[in-house]
């Protein structure tokens, strides 16, 4: 609780905010109350010592026995300590009750008006005259005027009602013997969504987010690009003699818009990168990946082109991997578009979209929940969950039988009925009432899903999908093969794809796809889980625009909930510290997964991420660009020449000779014991290996960035692979210096 300093009048500003215990010190605030202090003037002008009133007429026994159940139908289901409404009578639309505190709810003497006894007194508008022939709907209190507090400890009350409108009433709260305890002047009530109650966490809200194609304003010297167009690794191989400044590399479907079309067109622009990282002569030039229809950026777009997605999805993995040397580009193919490329390359932006002419930059934005709610699952159909039996599946399970009522479910996994926990999983749901099969099946195959849904019984139709299957295979992008992106797309992807063409007929309530924000933000080592996301998110956004419901859920870091962290080590571990990804609760999870359903957007970023830890340790220049609408940073310090890229070049050039080895080994030493957290710099051995330390192929990736950017120099992703300890990567960055070492 915030209190403000007195004015003139000797008003105060009051405030009261909270925020989740598990953040801890770097999470955000949420203000819940805000208002004025006002000085007291005057006692209360009403009492309450003739009881019952005169006039009044008892309200029925039976109905008031059955209030607490007339507040349940609305959705507001009241444990016994807020249950204290002892009697109640009427008079024209006036109200008036009696209310006591439980004795669960604790002792009256130590609040100045106990909550509970507050909160009853409100319950006796259930009574009211006025609204006696509308169903019950539940109101919640949104503004107090003239709030007023007369005596303290008060375990009973005398309540007088007056209704002001539909949504306004008057409060008069007495003690057992009329005198004044409370008033309130006028109190607004809202009509609450019962469904949004069920998330319980306001918090939820603010790990929900959209991509948002924001407008930026740029122009280039240069008239026209100069760049050398290829399609294919052939192309780039053919033209590495005349290393040209920008290799501009097109990326367009061919129609087809089934996962052998983005697999085609996703192995081909594999190659094509691979080709460009191995030629030495392409070390300066800039690969200009141009997309077309990869995304649809405003309203009247056409759905995105499948294949490109896909494509767009590995490429934003190349970009996190070589930092500053790809941008990608989605184009709608006009000419104005066309003479803005220059545009583009100027204003330093790894990705942007053409429009008309126009240029656009995503940006992450906070996604509030809608209003309407969608079409709620029914709980008398079937509901298919894909990795049904994995921990994501199973999680969405239970959430579905105990907060949604399903009553019929089909989890499917390779493994089906002899995945290991599937019997304890379902007895667990059979106990909760629930009736649960569990079948082994492959989700790519089209003839096995057909019969799978053939066999879901006609008295509990197929009402909703969840396609959590997946499986991961990561790696650098040099390491990828067409094979190993098969291995990827074919769960996610193939499987998406036939469980949206078998069910297009069927009336289902929801589509839910299991994404990752691996293809937005293009995760470093995991392009063919980057372009396998990317395709959910494309599909999601063509059901759409056929009239078909879709949602695809770009989850962030579910961490121990997904069981994913048995099979990581701890220098993954810390990669995701360094992020400041922060992972889920399973609360927190089936919070968003509820709260995205309710939702129009075909795709939701659903991601708990520290923002301000993001904004204590970045300035401008290393947000990510997909959060600088939400990491907003001072300007960056004036350079005292002491540290960046250009203080370290001034330094070691004014540096003799057996210092600047001294210099750079300490440089290498610290980012290599940063990169894997549990060493310190003294620990780098001048001749350990990195490898022998415990790097790995998507380390090493990481080394380079970090060395790029804090040495200004252009570092490839093989670099700790040819020089993998610190005396030999010294000796190369002094060479990139054009600098001696004695």
């Amino acid at each position: 609780m915030w209190v403000g300093e007195p004015d003139e009048s000797g008003h105060r500003t009051v405030q009261v905010h909270s925020r989740r215990e598990e953040a801890g010190s770097r999470g955000s605030w949420t203000r819940h109350v805000s208002g004025r202090l006002v000085p007291e003037d005057g006692q209360a002008e009403f009492d309450l010592t003739q009881w019952p009133p005169p006039g009044a007429t008892a309200v029925d026994p039976d109905a008031f026995a059955h209030a607490y159940d007339h507040l349940a139908e609305a959705g507001y289901h009241y444990g016994p300590a807020f249950q204290g409404m002892r009697a109640a009578w009427t008079r024209g639309e006036e109200v008036f009750a009696e209310v006591s505190l439980p004795e669960s709810a604790g002792k009256a003497d130590e609040y100045g008006l106990h909550p509970a006894l507050l909160d009853a007194a409100m319950h006796t508008s259930l009574f009211r005259p006025d609204l006696s022939d509308e169903s019950p709907k539940l109101a919640l209190p949104f503004v107090w005027r003239d709030v007023r507090l007369h005596a303290d400890g008060a375990s009973t009350l005398r309540v007088h009602l007056t209704p002001l409108a539909p949504d306004t009433i008057r409060l008069h709260l007495a003690d057992t013997s009329g005198t004044p305890v409370a008033s309130v002047d006028s109190l607004v009530l809202r009509p609450v969504v019962p469904e949004l109650l069920r998330v319980g966490s306001g918090a939820a809200k603010d790990q929900m987010f959209r991509v948002a194609w924001e407008p930026i304003s740029v122009r280039s010297v240069d008239d026209e690009l100069k760049a050398v167009r290829v399609t294919t690794a052939e192309d780039v191989r053919a033209v590495a003699a005349t290393a040209p400044r920008v290799l501009l590399l097109d990326v367009a479907g061919d129609g087809r818009t089934d996962p052998d079309a983005a697999r085609d067109l996703s192995g081909r622009v594999l190659e094509a990168v691979q080709a460009w990282l191995a030629e030495p002569a392409f070390q300066d030039t800039v690969l200009l990946a141009l997309t077309h229809s990869g995304a649809a950026v405003r309203d009247g777009d056409p759905a995105p082109d499948l294949a490109v997605a896909t494509a767009a999805g590995l490429l934003r993995a190349a970009q996190s991997e070589n930092v500053g040397r790809i941008i990608l580009v989605d184009t709608d193919g006009t000419e104005a578009s066309a003479r803005r490329l220059p545009d583009v390359l100027a204003a330093g932006e790894p990705q942007a979209a053409l429009r008309s002419g126009s240029v656009a930059v995503p940006r992450l934005v906070r996604a509030s929940p809608a209003e309407a709610q969608g079409r709620p699952l029914n709980p008398g159909g079937t509901v298919l969950i894909t990795g049904g039996t994995g921990s994501l599946g199973r999680l969405a399970a239970g959430h579905l039988v105990t907060e949604h009522k399903i009553r019929s479910l089909l989890l499917v996994s390779r493994q089906g009925p002899d995945a290991p926990g599937a019997a304890e999983l379902e007895a667990e749901l059979t106990e909760l009432g629930a009736n649960v099969r569990i079948v082994a099946c492959d989700v790519s195959d089209r003839d096995s899903v057909a019969a799978l849904l053939a066999s879901v019984p006609h008295d509990a139709p197929l009402t909703g999908v969840i396609h959590a299957a997946g499986v991961l295979d990561d790696g650098v992008v040099t390491s990828l093969t067409p094979e190993r992106l098969d291995t990827v797309l074919r769960p996610k992807a193939d499987a998406a794809q036939i469980l949206d063409e078998l069910t297009r007929d069927l009336d289902l309530a929801v589509f839910v796809l299991y994404s990752s924000i691996a293809g937005i933000f293009g995760s470093a080592g995991q392009s063919s889980y980057a372009a396998a996301n990317s395709f959910l998110d494309a599909l999601a956004e063509r059901r759409r625009a056929c009239g078909l419901p879709a949602t695809s859920l770009v989850w962030g870091w579910w961490g121990q909930v997904s069981g994913i962290v048995d099979k990581l080590a701890e220098v993954d571990l810390k990669r995701f510290d360094r992020l400041n990804m922060i992972e889920f609760t399973a609360q927190e999870g089936m919070e968003l997964f509820d709260l995205a359903l309710s939702d129009r957007s075909a795709a939701l970023v659903l991601a708990k991420m520290d923002l301000k830890a993001m904004r204590d340790q970045t300035d401008s220049a290393s947000v990510a660009p997909l959060l600088r609408g939400l990491v907003r940073v001072g300007r960056r310090a004036a350079s005292d020449g002491a540290s960046g890229a250009g203080g370290l070049a001034g330094r070691l050039a004014e540096a003799s000779p057996d210092q600047r080895g001294k210099i750079l080994a300490d440089l290498v030493q610290r980012e290599v014991s940063a990169i894997l957290g549990h060493l310190s710099p003294d620990q780098i051995g001048l001749d350990l290996s990195f490898f022998d330390l415990g790097f790995d192929s998507l380390t090493a990736v990481e080394l380079a960035n970090r060395l790029s950017a804090l040495t200004g120099l252009r570092i490839p992703s093989t670099f700790a692979f040819d020089c993998p300890t610190v005396d030999l990567a010294v000796e190369a960055l002094l060479e990139s210096f054009e600098l001696d070492v004695d």
